[in-house]
């Protein structure tokens, strides 16, 4: 497969194009023009929002633009052995211009937000690729026999992205700049469980997401049914966190409800930034947008994020707060662990974030509270660093050894449906169909 890739550069009188059919000459010119282009800016921090440019993969390039004042650097990949779109899209999406969010949103549809085959495929061929070979190819048949299939082109992407739009989301993917989870590989495998990196997010309220991993973002973890002290303590952490100017970034359930609450309490009294809710369903989900503002605090302080398809609305599905919690510890560059089980599945987003080489922290608890076990045996093993100050959960920056935390495992391109099953994306799957034999 030969791809043809232009960067063009306009906004400026030396307006200049290069073509390439090498990706990684494109990879090194947008990389080079870019630098050339924040040059100019002010300061570092400016030039950190850029950041993400430099992480961008070969399969992520086609329609990325970078703006710095006034500036536009474009990238367009034409493929002459690329799949028909009419083959594989909506009729409604092919006047689009955007291919690829269309066939990620489709693939979204399909197999759910983060199959771990698919999200390799995507990663090494681009989601258009990856649409036509799970429709066609006889190496998907059993992928498409284990799940409610459809034929992609009676998935109307365009309608689905209208009907976001109205209730205040936007989708992001991996070639908008806001993308928070630009990691070396798709698929990790930790002990306790695995991450797939979603083919896209629903966001609402803020399209910045990648500066959670550089700006101070911090992922807030601990059980589902926290005791009162340990509500009270993720309340009283995030508060501090969000006076300090670091984004608390959590799910809805439990610590993270808690840790929400005293988010907005701090943003409230202008003291603070917004916090990001990961939410456990899709928008326009059963938990309407309404009660998940009031659930995180405000809908004036916080943001809403979502991996999960349109109307996606099984909340007490198992596993669905744990992935929210490994979404976050993924997004963000930092991460505390308040309470929670020696369980491996409870341990394994601490292990994620320790392995992304996040700062893990985590706060002990009572030595006879079950609940206190998962802290302690983070800090015993040099996964977490020991935090003593509800009022500096960061520990003064303190860097946590981890050379017992164990790196993730990357699982490479088509890992098969045993490890589909392994990473939790058998038994029952996105749209409650057994997946299992």
């Amino acid at each position: 497969m030969t791809r043809h890739y232009r960067i063009t550069a306009t906004g400026h009188s030396d307006d200049h194009q290069f073509d390439t059919d090498d990706p990684q000459q494109a990879i090194d010119t947008l990389h080079q023009w870019t630098f050339e282009a924040t040059a100019c800016l002010d300061t570092d921090e400016e030039a950190a929002r850029y950041a993400w440019v430099y992480r961008v993969s070969p399969a992520d390039l086609d329609g990325i633009t970078v703006e710095v004042r006034g500036y536009q650097i474009d990238v367009s990949v034409s493929d002459p052995d690329a799949p028909e779109l009419a083959r594989y899209l909506h009729p409604a999406a092919l006047a689009s211009g955007s291919p690829q969010v269309h066939a990620r949103l489709a693939l979204t549809e399909l197999v759910g937000p983060a199959y771990p085959t698919i999200a390799a495929w995507v990663a090494e061929h681009g989601a258009l690729a990856t649409l036509a070979w799970l429709t066609d190819h006889e190496d998907a048949a059993w992928l498409r026999e284990s799940m409610p299939y459809r034929h992609p082109t009676t998935i109307d992407t365009t309608a689905i992205l209208d009907y976001a739009a109205r209730h205040g989301f936007c989708y992001l993917t991996a070639q908008d700049a806001g993308w928070p989870l630009r990691l070396p590989h798709p698929v990790y495998e930790v002990a306790g469980g695995a991450f797939t990196t979603p083919l896209g997010l629903w966001v609402h309220g803020t399209s910045r997401l990648d500066l959670l991993a550089t700006d101070g973002g911090i992922a807030v973890v601990g059980r589902q049914d926290p005791s009162d002290y340990c509500g009270e303590l993720a309340q009283r952490c995030a508060h501090a966190l969000t006076t300090q100017r670091v984004t608390v970034c959590a799910g809805l359930s439990g610590t993270g409800a808690a840790a929400h609450r005293g988010a907005a309490l701090a943003a409230a009294t202008g003291s603070g930034t917004r916090s990001v809710v990961v939410l456990p369903i899709g928008p326009g989900g059963r938990l309407n947008l309404t009660q998940c503002q009031r659930l995180a605090g405000s809908a004036e302080h916080a943001a809403l994020v979502s991996c999960w398809p349109i109307g996606y609305t099984d909340y007490h599905q198992a596993g669905i707060a744990d992935r929210q919690d490994m979404l976050a510890a993924a997004m963000c560059g930092q991460f505390l662990q308040i309470c929670g089980t020696d369980a491996p599945w409870q341990l394994a987003p601490a292990r994620l974030a320790a392995a992304l080489h996040h700062q893990v922290v985590a706060i002990p608890g009572a030595l006879d509270s079950a609940g206190a076990r998962g802290p302690h045996r983070l800090i015993a093993e040099g996964t977490a660093g020991l935090i003593t100050d509800a009022s500096d959960p960061l520990g003064l920056g303190h860097e946590p050894a981890r050379a017992l935390a164990g790196p993730a495992r990357v699982v490479e391109s088509d890992p098969g449906l045993d490890h589909d099953r392994r990473c939790g994306c058998g038994g029952r799957g996105v749209h409650g169909i057994d997946h299992t034999d």
